[in-house]
């Protein structure tokens, strides 16, 4: 899917063509969080304010955002204000079926007293999430939960299973925790990840990807490991669950691969990938969770760009936004593996929205 202004688009043959509606939004960048699209028919949005991605200024107090909802592909959208007395200063959505969704309104951790950049963060405060429930479709929302160190990187893989964490600034403020609930977000616990409660002190760990559900039982989280105070390169430690998160394996990231700096970007679900680690758009690619590495060169992309968003559908078939000219964003699309990559190609989609509608 991609949004254009005014336009919403969505391809079901990995973009070689494309269907046309419209977007509610002023224009301006939309945060990927902040969209979630279902099926070609069904996708919600969180209203922004066109700028930076933020959400929309409240229109009266109380009031926290609007979110817009179609079941038509963007040919109609509906309309919902969320208002509440809690904390949101990002909100992420996930649904599971056409009427079960939740949003996840959170808000980052704060530095101590000796500031961001201290060795052990001492006095760094953990952040906190309130998470949001629908069961019509998104026409009414109602708090499910809350609990501190939830945050923005969330994702629901069945009507009650949720998972949550803090996003790359707040882990690497308070810990690169993951947290789980089994009962719809009423109660919540931290996951127990293989090896990471044993790193170092002064290690730098962030969230740099996930938690991502292919299923209601395979799923995947990465973190960045900067082991500060020794001669190791930075590397990335992936997990792993095929048993709907009861049991987790990790996956180290060959410490052959040069990461460039940190923290190294990755990419976990249907493919695994840790991006820029020799230029600014090659990737490592994994298409088997971790067993075997492949370098691809990012071949065809706008000079002096880099990834904003990249994800894939399948081995071969996968979808970028990057920085084009004077500040714009440029959606490109690969259909080898990441190796090369050309913009997309809308054709006259956009032109035949009027005579769809």
């Amino acid at each position: 899917w991609a949004v254009q202004g005014s336009y919403f688009l969505t391809s079901t043959d990995n973009g070689a063509t494309w269907r046309p509606g419209t977007f509610p939004s002023p224009g301006g960048f939309v945060a990927v969080e902040q969209v979630f699209v279902l099926d070609p028919d069904h996708a919600w949005a969180i209203a922004s304010n066109g700028m930076n991605g933020g959400l929309a200024s409240p229109a009266a107090s109380g009031q926290l955002f609007v979110i817009n909802r179609t079941s038509d592909g963007g040919r109609t959208w509906q309309s919902t204000t969320v208002s509440g007395d809690y904390r949101c200063d990002s909100a992420t959505l996930s649904f599971v079926d056409a009427d079960r969704g939740f949003i996840m309104c959170s808000y980052g951790s704060t530095p101590g007293p000796d500031g961001p950049i201290a060795q052990v963060h001492a006095g760094s405060t953990k952040g906190s999430g309130t998470l949001l429930r629908t069961d019509d479709g998104g026409a009414s929302w109602s708090v499910a939960g809350a609990a501190t160190g939830l945050g923005s990187e969330f994702s629901a893989s069945d009507a009650n299973t949720l998972w949550s964490a803090p996003d790359l600034a707040s882990s690497r403020l308070t810990g690169a925790t993951l947290s789980a609930s089994r009962d719809g977000g009423l109660t919540w616990s931290t996951v127990d990840l293989p090896e990471l409660a044993s790193l170092p002190k002064e290690a730098v760990v962030g969230v740099v990807a996930g938690p991502v559900f292919l299923d209601a039982s395979d799923g995947a989280f990465a973190v960045g490991v900067d082991p500060t105070g020794s001669s190791s390169s930075p590397v990335i430690w992936f997990y792993r669950t095929s048993d709907a998160g009861r049991s987790w394996i990790l996956v180290k990231e060959p410490a052959r691969f040069p990461v460039m700096d940190f923290p190294p970007a990755a990419l976990v679900g249907r493919e695994w990938a840790v991006i820029g680690n020799r230029s600014l758009l090659s990737m490592t690619v994994s298409s088997d969770f971790g067993a075997s590495w492949t370098d691809v060169p990012g071949f065809g992309m706008p000079e002096n760009t880099s990834f904003i968003w990249v994800d894939f559908a399948d081995k071969d078939h996968g979808i970028a936004t990057v920085f084009g000219t004077q500040g714009t964003r440029v959606l490109m699309q690969t259909s080898d593996g990441g190796r090369t990559w050309h913009p997309a190609n809308f054709g006259d989609a956009r032109a035949k929205l009027g005579a769809n509608s």
